[in-house]
């Protein structure tokens, strides 16, 4: 019998006298198992670059509307402390009108943060007292209250205007000594106190101390009593001045 069907599967060779043994069947590779490794961080949060300018205009945009509304505030407090025979005011300064205050009757704002800037009262036949409460406009510079009816003494507290340029008290009832502390406000250019009741002395040093930037100063019809001209005279830029009794 022949050694191919002795042994089957097997390939013989008789030239060489080999045997070559069947090839094994091929056995089909498993796919690589997939451990469970942990899942991948969280990508990193994103920086909002304007982030910082947002907040900042954000804080801006509500300071300017608190400090607004204390000058809201503080001229209607104003309104309620004297007596408005013309109507003027109580016609136009109102609680329940939502217009701006910069639309008001006599009032003027600086354009970029809203803030009264001007107050103009002049000859509007008002009648009552100078409400301490006017320093909180911090950003007026011109103070206009002459031709009235105005009486009592000069608040003190005039001098946290710190940005005050023009300060007209002419022809009222004013009385009492002028505050020393308005001449502390180193940004005063005219002061005009004139025709009013006012007496005692000035302070001798207004031009050498503090109101360097003063051009004029108004102070006839009242009751001064001291060096007033010494006092004036060493204001440099002074240009107009009336100091008669």
């Amino acid at each position: 019998m022949p050694l191919s069907q002795l042994l089957p599967g097997l390939i013989f060779l008789p030239q060489e006298g080999l045997i070559i043994p069947p090839s094994p069947p091929s056995i089909p590779l498993s796919p690589p198992s997939h451990s469970h490794s942990p899942p991948p961080p969280p990508p990193p949060p994103q920086v909002n670059h304007h982030g910082h300018d947002e907040i900042k205009l954000s804080l801006s945009v509500s300071l300017t509307f608190c400090l607004s509304t204390d000058d809201k505030y503080a001229l209607l407090a104003i309104k309620t402390n004297i007596i408005d025979r013309s109507g003027i005011l109580s016609n136009n300064w109102s609680t329940t009108s939502n217009s701006s205050i910069c639309s008001w009757i006599a009032v003027s704002c600086d354009l970029n943060n809203k803030r009264v800037t001007t107050l103009n009262l002049s000859s509007m036949d008002l009648t009552g007292a100078v409400d301490p409460v006017i320093e909180n406009h911090s950003f007026l510079t011109s103070l206009d209250i002459s031709y009235n009816n105005l009486s009592g003494t000069i608040p003190a507290s005039l001098s946290n205007i710190t940005k005050l340029e023009t300060l007209n008290l002419r022809f009222n009832l004013l009385t009492g000594s002028v505050p020393d502390e308005i001449f502390n406000i180193s940004s005063l250019r005219v002061i005009d106190l004139a025709a009013n009741d006012f007496y005692g002395s000035l302070p001798l040093d207004i031009c050498s101390s503090y109101v360097h930037k003063l051009e004029g100063i108004y102070l006839f019809l009242n009751r001064f009593e001291g060096e007033i001209t010494w006092s004036v005279s060493k204001c440099r830029k002074l240009q107009y001045q009336s100091l008669a009794q």
